[in-house]
């Protein structure tokens, strides 16, 4: 995964860097020590954690623990507060409370990313998500991609309005090998994180809206 948020990395904290791709190496932050390993085939881990040896100090764990339920708590009010409009946080709660643990949920990248991993509290589910921002039209191909490989179990797709309409067409697909898929498609009228950049960085607002067509009708006209 490559994590594109450098200044939350710790600074005093030394880096080990293991990847297949040698053009990956210190990209994001520079290593103190590279290893060009593909982890599936190799017991790179293994070893590493074998090195570093256990701990048995968990006060660590306890205090992250406990601002993590605090959190949640915070998470949850204020879900109940929007509960009297629909807002895209309360999807992804909604998502969380229906969908049956051993679904397979692919996430878009975007604002969507933000929303399933704060309101979403993962039991037995399986997440798809992208690491890299703005690699828009993911969560369509990732759910058929997961159908062809899971087809015993159910898939389904949560995405904005952005993402959706960029790969809408590969319904195509699912429709041509029969792939049943349950998707959430928020109406944004906006790319969110896009417009969030350009607000932080004093660039001016150019293409990040749009209006979306009615894709229930589109969709139905295709079937």
């Amino acid at each position: 995964m490559i994590y594109p948020y450098r200044q939350f990395l710790p600074n005093e904290a030394k880096t080990v860097h293991i990847n297949i791709d040698p053009d990956q190496m210190g990209k994001i932050k520079l290593v103190d020590v590279a290893l060009l390993e593909d982890t599936k085939r190799t017991s790179t881990i293994d070893r590493l954690i074998s090195e570093i040896g256990k701990r048995y100090d968990r006060n660590f764990i306890l205090k992250n623990h406990d601002e993590t339920i605090r959190w949640r708590e915070k998470l949850a009010k204020k879900c109940s507060d929007m509960r009297k409009q629909i807002m895209p946080r309360i999807e992804a709660k909604t998502l969380q409370e229906d969908v049956p643990d051993e679904t397979i949920i692919c996430v878009e990248v975007e604002n969507v990313t933000e929303w399933v991993a704060r309101y979403f509290i993962s039991n037995e589910r399986r997440f798809i998500f992208f690491p890299r921002l703005v690699a828009m039209g993911t969560a369509l191909l990732s759910t058929i991609g997961a159908a062809f490989e899971h087809p015993e179990k159910r898939k389904a797709a949560f995405a904005d309005d952005g993402g959706f309409t960029m790969l809408v067409r590969d319904f195509n697909t699912a429709m041509k090998y029969i792939i049943p898929i349950a998707t959430v498609a928020i109406n944004n009228g906006v790319l969110g994180m896009i417009k969030f950049v350009k607000e932080v960085t004093g660039r001016p607002q150019f293409g990040t809206d749009f209006h979306n067509p009615d894709y229930a009708i589109t969709l139905h006209a295709a079937v």
